[in-house]
């Protein structure tokens, strides 16, 4: 992917995922939700940016079928636990609801991004 890509989904994981957090913890007052929002949009920008990496990484040190399934679990577990303390020491009213739904969405793209590298590792086999 190229940096501009990268870039623009960083931010656009920014304002989705910390705009769900805002929404999320809106009932507990502007001011949690405020911290909650840029938690969560800090959090998702640079685990945007650095989530293929970890993917293409943990790819290449496992064999067919485990590099499918376990880049992403170790991706996921590694960046939810991350997230979950960041909330927990922004003092985030209701955290795995803040966090439930982009780990999900994270995962899936895990996922797609393993496929994805399978397919490429494939067709370059003879």
């Amino acid at each position: 992917m190229n940096r501009h890509y990268n870039v623009i989904s960083a931010l656009g994981a920014f304002i989705i995922w910390g705009g769900w957090a805002f929404w999320i913890n809106y009932h507990a007052g502007v001011p949690q939700a405020i911290r909650s929002s840029f938690t969560q949009g800090i959090a998702s920008l640079l685990i945007t940016l650095a989530i293929v990496r970890l993917i293409e990484f943990l790819f290449t040190h496992f064999r067919y079928p485990l590099r499918l399934w376990l880049p992403p679990l170790l991706t996921v577990a590694f960046t939810g636990s991350c997230l979950i303390c960041l909330h927990w020491l922004a003092k985030t009213p209701h955290i795995l609801s803040t966090v439930a739904l982009p780990l999900t969405v994270a995962f899936s793209f895990c996922l797609f991004t393993a496929y994805q590298l399978e397919r490429k590792t494939t067709i370059r086999k003879p």
